[in-house]
């Protein structure tokens, strides 16, 4: 009986020590948002500047404020007027976004100025998610986008023409 009884112990302090470790790797580094989405911090600050521009762009374009969309763009990417044009005209690729999370990230520094491939899920209200590909360039000191493709699931689409 005392063998079984240290056994016991002997595998209870090991099973907890495991749960307490899968615990503590899963919250670590990552959150839970409310639409289901998990955030992490970034790896590196090129990655946090590309991933604030990315989220800034997309709240302005939410709010319809060109200008304010327009200083998170290369000079020389785009023109005032074909960006109010995209966000009169691709509501379905703005409205009801929530946040973005980095799914990839790749920067080039053999460049001069150094340019960077961010990929980001874009979370929205309703757990509608879609897919930012968007190519950055550093002038000074600041990563702005100098081009962009947006995508959203069908499911958005179509509750969006509903």
């Amino acid at each position: 009986m005392k063998v079984i009884s240290k056994n016991l112990k002997v595998y209870s302090l090991i099973m907890l020590s495991i749960i307490y470790l899968l615990v503590f790797s899963v919250s670590c580094g990552t959150s839970e948002e409310p639409n289901g989405s998990t955030t992490k911090e970034p790896a590196t600050p090129e990655e946090a500047s590309c991933q604030q521009a990315v989220d800034g762009y997309l709240k302005a374009a939410l709010a319809q404020n060109v200008d304010a969309a327009f200083k998170y763009l290369s000079p020389g990417a785009y023109t005032t007027q074909e960006i109010a044009d995209s966000l009169a005209e691709a509501r379905q690729f703005y409205d009801g976004y929530d946040n973005v999370e980095t799914t990839n990230f790749k920067i080039d520094e053999s460049k001069d100025p150094k340019e960077a491939e961010y990929r980001g899920t874009v979370w929205y209200e309703g757990g509608f998610k879609g897919w930012i590909f968007a190519d950055m360039v550093e002038k000074d000191g600041t990563w702005l986008i100098y081009s962009y493709s947006i995508d959203v699931e069908q499911s958005k689409k179509e509750n969006y023409q509903n």
